[in-house]
């Protein structure tokens, strides 16, 4: 009956002879040791000699599996084939457990695989009476790696969350702050036309605000306010230009596989390419005498069966392998952790907002890893059903138009330099900073007959109606009101859906005069 049991189970099963350790033990205790955990730590040898002591009697079908082997005997030579540094941890605890008489052990460690791959284990021992010989020990093994794995996610997810809540305040203020500078610096490089040299230092300027720009979108991906604006959009260019970009200058090349036929994503393009970015750039310092950096791209389906903690569906699989050092065991379970980086100049972000975007992209991503050999990191994001279309080159020259605009912002300084760079462009301007107000000078103006063409609200006011609870009283009063949105940070998903919600555009601070007259002018033209 216990051979079928053993031969049939799911469970890895080793048997094994600890009699000769059971002896070694029992003269130990008997030359009068009575505390075996201290004399284990004085003498930790005992712990490598005991293992030899071990004879593996027999495995069953599922531990061959487990551990790759190609049959019983490759298992059967000796635990030193499957055990890591970690593994002796568990097994000095189990020796303790032996001498201490208790009828039970149970421990996590790791082993490896006969091609290395390194196994998440749980070890379950029901250790014998003390009258007994100690000549068939059970010990069961169970891969945990998937759950392991999953409690990581869980705990980093944690962790991104907390520093969400605490980057989201400090996103909003800042963002303020900056719509003042960059729209002021903006405004100077157009009065400052003729005099090149001033000019080129304002460009250096605006250069400058853009980059704390960057610095603060990923400290708000961590917080729901980083919520994608997805669009549908063919990858393969965008993966492309993006590595050759990242790529320039260095002496690392990138080598090419994406089939033309790999699915479309509905993506945050700008989410996403931040993604692709930080991946190369870690590729390509890692390869700091040079190298082949590998990108490949390929169409999956992930059904039930496939160990992934992803819906069944289409996905596309981004491959990024590099030649480079490699990254050490102990650091590999925290590379997408907050702030962890073994960079000297490392910011601790970068991975962490990688992460954190896929998650919100309903993806995932994984990386494997070898001292010596590089790294290869696995995305998948989910493919889309809708049709792609090519993307109009951006506008770089500030938009002129005419028409009221009634503009609503808590903060002075949006407030007057949003006002500037309106009036700059042509239009007549009225600034408010309660929303309260809002709706009464819309309705007032209307009624005049002299109408807002455009209301600009910011979406949260602290102790105040913010731009989401006023567009549901002014469409009350103008069903087909044209109002923007404006937002550094948010945990509503407003921005990222702002037409469900009744705006007909959006404004994500801080913004340019260049950024603002496009917008304006676009939603002008909507029917």
């Amino acid at each position: 009956r216990f051979k079928a049991i053993f031969n049939t189970t799911s469970v890895s099963i080793f048997e094994e002879d600890f009699s000769e350790v059971k002896k070694a033990i029992d003269d130990i205790k008997a030359s009068g040791i009575k505390d075996f955990r201290k004399y284990i730590d004085e003498n930790p040898d005992f712990v490598s000699k005991a293992l030899q002591m071990v004879k593996i009697l027999d495995v069953n079908d599922a531990a061959i599996k487990l551990y790759g082997a190609r049959d019983k005997t490759e298992l059967l030579e000796s635990l030193d084939m499957i055990f890591t540094p970690e593994s002796y941890q568990a097994f000095k605890e189990g020796l303790i457990a032996i001498a201490e008489g208790k009828i039970y052990y149970e421990a996590e460690a790791f082993n490896k695989r006969l091609d290395g791959k390194l196994l998440d284990i749980l070890i379950t021992i029901a250790i014998p009476s003390e009258q007994s010989e100690f000549k068939n020990m059970i010990v069961s093994i169970f891969d945990i790696t998937d759950r392991k794995k999953m409690e990581q996610d869980l705990i980093r997810m944690q962790k991104i969350e907390s520093l969400g809540i605490l980057s989201g305040g400090i996103a909003h203020d800042f963002n303020n702050v900056m719509t003042g500078v960059l729209g002021n610096i903006s405004l100077a490089k157009i009065w400052a036309e003729s005099d090149e040299k001033v000019k080129e230092i304002l460009i250096d300027a605006e250069n400058a605000c853009f980059r704390a720009k960057e610095l603060t979108q990923q400290l708000i991906t961590f917080a729901k306010g980083g919520s994608p604006i997805k669009e549908t959009i063919p990858i393969k260019g965008l993966i492309k230009d993006l590595t050759i970009f990242t790529l320039s200058g260095s002496n690392v090349k990138a080598k090419f596989d994406i089939p033309y036929d790999i699915w479309p994503v509905e993506v945050d393009g700008g989410q996403i390419s931040q993604v692709i970015n930080n991946l190369v750039l870690n590729a390509d310092q890692a390869m700091p005498e040079g190298g082949i950096i590998e990108v490949k791209c390929e169409n999956v389906e992930i059904n039930k069966e496939d160990i992934l903690p992803l819906k069944t569906g289409r996905y596309i699989r981004i491959t990024i392998k590099d030649q480079g050092c490699g990254i050490a065991r102990e650091h590999i379970d925290k590379i997408f952790d907050p702030y962890f980086t073994t960079k000297q100049k490392g910011s601790g972000l970068g991975l962490s907002t990688v992460y954190s975007i896929i998650k919100r992209h309903d993806g995932y991503i994984s990386v494997e890893s070898e001292i010596g050999l590089g790294s290869t990191f696995y995305v998948y994001l989910p493919a889309s059903e809708k049709e792609t279309y090519e993307k109009r080159e951006e506008e770089k020259d500030p938009i002129y138009g005419k028409g009221r605009i009634l503009l609503m912002d808590d903060e002075e300084i949006v407030r007057n330099v949003a006002n500037k760079m309106l009036t700059t462009l042509g239009y007549e301007v009225e600034l408010i900073e309660d929303g309260v107000k809002v709706v009464e000078l819309y309705k007032t103006a209307k009624d005049s007959g002299r109408p807002f063409d455009i209301v600009i609200m910011d979406l949260t006011i602290p102790g105040g109606m913010g731009g989401k609870e006023v567009i549901m009283k002014l469409l009350e009063i103008d069903p087909y009101i044209k109002a923007i949105v404006s937002s550094g940070y948010s945990i509503d998903p407003v921005v990222a859906e702002y037409e469900k919600f009744g705006f007909k555009g959006f404004l994500t601070k801080p913004f340019n005069i260049v950024e603002i007259g496009k917008v304006v002018n676009k939603v002008l033209k909507e029917e």
